[in-house]
């Protein structure tokens, strides 16, 4: 019976073992995520526009000239950001410019995918919206 027990107890390792190593990697939005591009459109260079999504739901960054703050939710499998609260200091128009297209193409996001590192954000019809390359933080 012992003997039994032990060829049924190295099965089971075995089969959890294979099971654990096939399971895929989901692709996730979580951390923090440098704008490369915005509805197509490369951002101004040196500007500091960035995203953090966190687990708890919230999601926060910069939107080129101001801070910005809000929630996502995935329901009824959309993925869906905002509202979006946004600090109102002014800046260069380049940047506002640049902002206030950030802000609309995030209005218009239902779907996240991680596309060869990138995070891309796109709308309900499949355009991307928004495209982000993993943070880099200068020393």
């Amino acid at each position: 019976m012992l003997h039994k027990l032990r060829h049924f107890t190295a099965a089971l390792a075995l089969l959890l073992t294979v099971a654990c190593a096939a399971a895929p990697t989901v692709p996730t939005m979580f951390g923090e995520w440098d704008v490369t591009s915005i509805a197509g459109v490369d951002v101004v260079e040196g500007s500091p526009v960035f995203l953090r999504f966190s687990e708890d739901g919230t999601v926060s960054g910069n939107a080129g000239v101001n801070r910005l703050r809000g929630s996502w939710i995935i329901e009824d499998e959309l993925f869906k950001v905002g509202p979006l609260g946004v600090t109102k200091m002014a800046g260069p128009a380049m940047l506002m410019d640049q902002e206030a297209n950030l802000l609309t193409a995030i209005e218009k996001v239902n779907r996240f995918d991680v596309v060869g590192g990138d995070l891309v954000l796109s709308d309900a019809g499949g355009a991307e919206v928004v495209r982000a390359a993993p943070r880099t933080v200068p020393e």
